[in-house]
């Protein structure tokens, strides 16, 4: 299995780790979703293949946690760019939820979240697994 990267907030030395197994993936963001930053919100945590590369973007998997029933993915690879989604699940309707993006505080509408933190958690397991976008959900190749 390869290494990946996992960051999250402002990415300095408190905020990485490098994994290598999904027990230490579940470590980190078990973590990460416990925390919340300075304002109140959870994070949008990064997870990168080391040294994997799709055009000028590293080959990742991007995750919102802390919030107790929806959760958002992003992949970028050679499989394309796309938002991981539910299609049973209805879009959120109580406005936007906002998470710690780089250290900077962004809101996720409804389009962004539609996916359960367990489903959420599960495709970010297999990506680090496989290397791979995830299967275990559907894909909105539109949305960058």
């Amino acid at each position: 299995m390869s290494a990946y990267r996992v960051g999250w907030g402002e990415w300095d030395e408190h905020s990485q780790a490098t994994v290598s197994t999904v027990d230490d993936l579940d470590t980190v963001l078990d973590r990460v979703a416990a925390s919340r930053d300075e304002d109140g919100y959870g994070y949008k945590a990064g997870i990168f293949a080391d040294g994997a590369t799709f055009g000028p973007f590293p080959v990742g998997i991007e995750i919102t946690l802390g919030h107790p029933d929806r959760a958002s993915v992003l992949y970028t690879g050679p499989e394309g760019v796309g938002i991981g989604y539910d299609p049973a699940l209805p879009p959120w309707e109580n406005g936007p939820l906002w998470f710690n993006y780089n250290g900077v505080p962004t809101d996720y509408v409804a389009d962004r979240l539609r996916l359960t933190p367990t489903q959420a958690r599960d495709a970010v397991r297999e990506f680090v697994q496989t290397g791979k976008r995830p299967t275990n959900i559907e894909w909105d190749d539109d949305e960058e």
